[in-house]
């Protein structure tokens, strides 16, 4: 027994748990060591979703009578579809139902959150506001209503939620957080209550504060209310309510949820109250009575603190009250007007297009809004909630993105705290145990130089791309298994999560490629030899190259498991970033279309990709990875899996990491997903335009029914070659290209791919014949016969 193993069983027998040790051994003996320990942000993550899910699962379970959110309102009562049985369940988690939409301000740093039914998380893992309804003696929450409406305002981060009870009141509440200068991000909300009834109504609306989130039991160990609307919550500043109610009332768990004393908070007048929880689930409700006649209505507004630096000091009295008294100035209606602008006039910038599809329209314009939102300003994080950090994994996905949707200078102010994320051994370090991070961080650097072209750029940042390049050929050669199938390949890591254990991922060589290939190209660019990093690519392409034909010898064909360790499983779908986005091999590679047929054949279910491995659902930005391989080989399979996406999409147009196959709610990570939101960006650009081989492609894959008496615009669209500017304009007897692009590189040719048969081509007044329609790069206008 190595050292390791003894002590591990020595602390084992000391406190009991000896009869799990060969289990312990067992576990840690899975895949290969990487002399790394887990990353601490997945430690410090799964230990409180553990701990928290330990307490939610008794609280819940033997307080069924309380109003709980959404997600526990499905999995806690036997009667839901997405119930989860808790028997042999240590802790109930949300595992079903992970999904909410994130509000954001242009450069603000936090965001707040909103989920299914419109109950609003003010930060991660703090407490939230519901919005609840006393009519003819009933207490009413939107979480209980099997029908609610949501969408977004204008398709920005702005969240409209739509409640009806009894066909007697409405209450819609429309949130949104605003950057308030001095006081940072601020949640808004207001709540319009009316009555759409044909009698008059007399009823109770409320405020309910509430000792939950999305993730589970949010801790409230004190509240109080204030005579002039200020509540407080843990000693902390947390709302601020701006119509004074007409009583306030308070409970705990041992008194029983708050909503059995409406009618108390309803008579008692009081506009202050306390209440201490030692068991954290203090909750309390602001009640407001409300007469309307039909058709009229009344609204209420709230505004709670985002931001959670300037949560943190919220406990000064001072500070809190200087917060209160400022949060309080400007009206609603301004401050959304101001909002608004402020958005629509950033979103005019960038990448716009039009297409003749009101779905793809709206989800593209509403996911390069949430993108701007996710651009933290020195940073880009994945989620507004869970997946708040960076990792450079996510960001190469989210920063390629926003770069490729023409938000240049918010790309480069991320890229420009990479010379901090650096460690002296050239590793870009976001987490331990990690070998995919140097070439994406590369990769990322070389993206940005390849779409701008900035010069200065690339010799600002060549330091960096050599060092980290350096240490690639370095981790490569430090891998001493010399076994067949494993030798000279990256080392074992954790990787991307969501593949296993450690082991020797293809993944990890593949970016390591794409950082080599990418550092060769700088060197290029600059007119700097760049012979070791060439070198350093074609050995370790070389590697990989043998074990993958090691690993198809075992398998009985050209393809690619996840690791020469693996058998054909869902995780092979990390494989394909050797096409999306590295391009370290074609799209009509053997070994790439053989991984995709077996994605296709044998993990699809009802038109997603369902991913076994870690997420146990539909793998929502998975199986964009797989469409972009379908836009590569002209596949309208592409179009197949678009359709699925805007199907399963939530009604303000995200998703969440992983999708349940039965409930079709998010099973892991972050309910508002970024990686999700820059690869749903990207699918959709690359449908319209695409670089490939120096060649500039125009509608890859699109729909036939564009092309009968549509039209489809791009504008303002950043390329390798420039930037490009086109129309396709079509009727029942054809159709005409315009181009108007400026080229800072002009591309080798312009290939149009038409989804429709036509039989005569004029490319600038001249007739064209050829099987496929390659023309030259500055061409202006090209017309189709049908």
């Amino acid at each position: 027994m190595r050292v390791k193993e003894f002590l591990i069983a020595k602390a084992l027998h000391l406190i009991g748990l000896g009869f799990i040790s060969d289990y312990v051994f067992a576990f840690l003996s899975i895949g290969y060591s990487s002399g790394e320990p887990i990353p601490k942000v997945l430690m410090d993550f799964n230990i409180l979703n553990i701990v928290r899910g330990l307490f939610t699962r008794f609280v819940v379970s033997t307080n069924l009578d309380w109003i709980w959110p959404y997600w526990m309102v499905k999995q806690f009562y036997a009667t839901s579809e997405g119930f989860s049985a808790r028997g042999f369940n240590p802790a109930s988690i949300n595992t079903n139902y992970r999904n909410w939409t994130g509000i954001g301000d242009l450069d603000s740093e936090y965001e707040a959150t909103i989920d299914p039914r419109g109950l609003t998380t003010p930060y991660f893992n703090s407490w939230s506001l519901d919005t609840w309804l006393q009519l003819d003696s009933q207490v009413y929450s939107p979480a209980l209503e099997k029908v609610c409406a949501q969408k977004l305002l204008n398709n920005l981060p702005i969240v409209v939620t739509t409640t009806a009870y009894e066909k007697k009141i409405q209450l819609t509440s429309t949130v949104f957080a605003k950057d308030l200068g001095a006081l940072r991000t601020v949640a808004l909300q207001k709540t319009e209550v009316k009555n759409i009834s044909k009698k008059t109504q007399t009823f109770c609306f409320s405020w309910a504060f509430r000792p939950y989130n999305n993730d589970g039991i949010a801790l409230i160990n004190k509240l109080e209310f204030k005579n002039n609307g200020d509540v407080y919550i843990n000693n902390r500043l947390a709302a601020v309510i701006l119509q004074i109610p007409g009583g306030i009332t308070t409970s705990t768990l041992s008194r029983g949820d708050v909503k059995l004393f409406f009618d108390e908070a309803k008579s008692n007048g009081k506009l202050a109250d306390f209440r201490k929880s030692r068991v954290g689930m203090a909750t309390g409700i602001c009640v407001y009575h409300v007469t309307l006649k039909p058709g009229q209505s009344t609204a209420f507004e709230i505004r709670m603190p985002v931001d959670r630096k300037i949560v943190k000091k919220l406990t000064d009295k001072k500070f809190a009250a200087q917060y209160s008294e400022q949060v309080r100035l400007g009206s609603y209606a301004a401050l959304l007007k101001e909002h608004l602008a402020n958005w629509q006039k950033k979103m005019q910038t960038g990448l716009e297009i039009s297409v003749p599809d009101e779905k793809i329209q709206s989800c593209f314009d509403a996911n390069k809004a949430f993108m701007l939102m996710f651009y933290d300003n020195t940073y880009i994080t994945p989620g507004p909630s869970t997946y708040h950090e960076f990792w450079f994994r996510d960001a190469t996905y989210l920063l390629n993105g926003l770069d490729k949707l023409g938000f240049h200078q918010e790309t480069r102010n991320v890229l420009n705290t990479f010379q901090k994320r650096i460690l002296a051994s050239g590793l870009f370090h976001s987490q331990q145990g990690e070998w995919d991070s140097n070439g994406q961080a590369i990769w990322t650097l070389m993206e940005h130089y390849r779409l701008t072209k900035d010069q200065e750029f690339l010799k600002e940042n060549y330091p960096l791309i050599k060092r980290g390049a350096k240490w690639i050929i370095g981790k490569a050669q430090s891998n001493l298994n010399l076994n067949p199938g494993y030798r000279g390949i990256m080392p074992p890591g954790l990787s991307a999560e969501h593949f296993g254990l450690n082991d020797y991922y293809y993944w990890d060589d593949f970016w390591s490629l794409a950082g080599l290939q990418s550092a060769a190209q700088a060197c290029a660019e600059l007119g700097k030899k760049g012979d070791s990093f060439s070198k350093g690519y074609a050995k370790l392409e070389q590697a990989v190259d043998t074990s993958l034909c090691y690993a198809a010898a075992h398998l009985g064909q050209p393809i690619m498991p996840i690791s020469p360790s693996r058998r054909m499983d869902s995780a092979a779908v990390g494989c394909l970033s050797a096409y999306y986005p590295c391009r370290i091999y074609a799209a009509d590679d053997p070994r790439l279309v053989n991984t995709v047929d077996f994605l296709q054949n044998k993990c699809f279910i009802r038109g997603g990709f369902f991913h076994d491995v870690n997420h146990s659902g539909y793998g929502t930005y998975l199986t964009m990875h797989i469409a972009q391989c379908y836009i590569g080989q002209r596949s309208t399979r592409a179009l197949d899996i678009l359709n699925w996406l805007l199907k399963v999409a939530s009604p303000t147009w995200c998703w969440p990491e992983a999708i349940h196959p039965r409930t079709l709610g998010g099973t892991i990570g972050d309910g508002h997903h970024g990686w999700a939101a820059a690869d749903i960006c990207l699918l959709i650009r690359n449908m319209l335009y695409l670089e490939e081989n120096n060649n500039l492609l125009i509608t890859p894959v699109v729909p036939a029914r564009w092309y009968k008496g549509q039209k489809i615009a791009v504008s303002k669209a950043a390329t390798y070659f420039g930037q490009l500017n086109y129309t396709i304009e079509t009727s029942s007897t054809g159709a005409a290209l315009k181009l108007s692009p400026h080229y800072k590189q002009p591309p080798q040719n312009i290939e149009w791919n038409v989804p429709v048969k036509y039989k005569k081509v004029l490319v600038d007044g001249k007739i064209y014949s050829g099987a496929r329609i390659i023309v030259p790069a500055h061409t202006k206008k090209v017309q189709l016969f049908y």
